[in-house]
């Protein structure tokens, strides 16, 4: 039975992770009468922690780019007001490179880097300094491109990082340096796009950061603020339609028959799931089939190893972010993805360790470790279906083991996530970890952008334009408060 006596809101975003929370504040900040819905119990998305015993574990978020002076992140919170809430530790180095059993420690700025690697690789010094001062220049465009840069754009956009690697350099370490980033990308390089790669690397030029307190520090400072401002924060919500009258947005309805009417709807979940919730059949058809939706695919999702480890045990060296690479795992998905039915190689490892910047996150003497991989959530949920979820975490054991000796012996406490760990805290289509795949044969289809056909519907997130990271999500956020703004300053709205 669906109650239509809600209250009316300028404008209600579905999902309250980083994104909607970010479009929510700014948008409160022009004193809109904003409802965020929540279909969880927590806020933030990936921007979510949690505690067992006196452990503080986060769900996704590593380290963050943009909190320097003049970022995307650092001016959004200092254009609310709220700058001073909220600690940003530096990460340096951004990440613990090792290549088998060499180690790089890889710093956020492009060009310490390139100072860094000519020192390295003397040889191949022109090369690296051609590729570093291209990745700094088309990763910070930022609007009103040139005819020669769109051109450029688009020419990178449709190759492979990996072909546009390859053959630069003498020394094969050159190449893996610069793709320590690709668990950020979420794809091998020889299917993720050089230009998107291109604009991670730029997106940490300012420095690596992690909040402190974790990264729920992110999420919780906006929602302060959004009710401060007299906007409405509900979670537990689950959003099953999505009213539609001609082609104008008329309202939303929960799981519960409640109606709240607007005529502006801010989606942060996935663009198929959300044009499913239209009621209007006509609409709602004539747009999906602007999409190639069938053709589209989403991010590889992940297994991620939850652990507390004694300092005396901790494995050397470590940082904040160590990743792990082999010679060969980072040209394919099949060598890059762990695979519980692949018993030769190593997939690419993600060891995380927090507590090494915040000590408060663990007490004294324990480390918060996370161990990621990537992985294909079909093959490895069907596994799961036939041998159980400890057969996963047993066979993963013994991967991290050929790298760490012993490991599970070193372990205080554990716990472990699949795909379908994942899917039931996000609702994103397999477990996937970054929207849509950033691959070379996905580009433009990929890219939804904030504004759709229906009168009122906007997209933000990493769904709708390609977003990356907290880095990412919040500047879409921002983005499409802006439309959302243009808007209504259209139609006569005195903002």
């Amino acid at each position: 039975m669906i109650k239509k006596d809600g209250q009316s809101y300028d404008v209600i975003i579905i999902g309250g992770g980083l994104s909607g929370l970010t479009a929510a504040a700014l948008l409160t900040q022009k004193h809109l009468k904003v409802l965020v819905l929540e279909q969880h119990y927590y806020l933030g998305g990936c921007a979510h922690t949690f505690k067992r015993k006196n452990y503080v574990f986060d769900t996704a978020i590593h380290v963050i780019g943009g909190a320097e002076d003049g970022g995307e992140v650092h001016n959004l919170y200092n254009q609310l007001g709220i700058r001073d809430q909220i600690e940003f530790l530096a990460v340096d180095p951004l990440i613990n490179l090792c290549i088998d059993k060499d180690y790089y420690p890889i710093p956020a700025n492009l060009q310490e880097l390139g100072t860094l690697m000519c020192k390295w690789f003397p040889t191949d010094s022109e090369a690296i300094t051609t590729v570093l001062d291209e990745i700094l220049y088309m990763g910070s465009l930022k609007g009103n491109f040139q005819f020669e840069d769109l051109k450029k754009i688009n020419e990178l956009e449709r190759v492979s990082y990996k072909d546009y690697l390859s053959n630069r350099f003498n020394h094969p370490h050159c190449e893996k340096i610069l793709s320590s980033l690709i668990l950020f990308a979420g794809s091998s390089i020889d299917e993720l796009s050089t230009f998107k790669m291109m604009n991670i690397m730029a997106s940490y030029h300012g420095g690596g950061f992690y909040p402190k307190g974790s990264s729920q520090q992110l999420s919780i400072c906006l929602r302060d603020y959004i009710l401060k401002n007299g906007g409405d924060v509900q979670t537990k919500r689950t959003i099953k339609s999505i009213d539609v009258k001609g082609n104008q947005v008329k309202g939303v309805i929960d799981h519960k028959g409640n109606y709240y009417k607007t005529q502006s709807v801010i989606s942060s979940a996935n663009y198929t799931v959300t044009m499913n919730m239209v009621n209007n059949e006509t609409v709602k058809q004539k747009e999906l089939t602007k999409r190639q939706l069938k053709k589209l695919k989403p991010s590889n999702s992940a297994v991620i190893l939850f652990t507390v480890i004694k300092n005396e045990d901790l494995p050397e060296p470590l940082s904040h972010e160590t990743v792990l690479f082999s010679e060969e795992n980072i040209y394919s998905e099949e060598n890059m993805l762990f695979n519980p039915q692949k018993m030769d190689g190593i997939p690419v490892i993600s060891i995380s360790c927090p507590s090494l910047s915040d000590l408060n996150l663990a007490p004294e003497g324990y480390s918060i470790v996370t161990f990621m991989s990537l992985c294909n959530a079909e093959t490895v949920e069907s596994i799961r279906n036939d041998k159980g979820k400890d057969y996963i975490l047993e066979f993963y054991l013994n991967v991290l083991e050929q790298k760490i000796p012993e490991l599970r012996n070193k372990l205080v406490y554990h716990e472990f996530s699949t795909p379908s760990t994942i899917k039931k805290f996000t609702f994103n289509p397999e477990g996937a970890v970054y929207g849509w795949k950033k691959t070379v044969n996905q580009q433009g289809m990929a890219t939804i952008g904030s504004k759709v056909s229906i009168d009122g519907v906007y997209f933000t997130g990493h769904w709708s334009q390609d977003a990356h990271g907290a880095y990412g999500v919040m500047r879409s956020g921002r983005k499409t408060a802006e439309n959302v703004l243009n808007s209504k300053r259209q139609i006569g709205v005195n903002i």
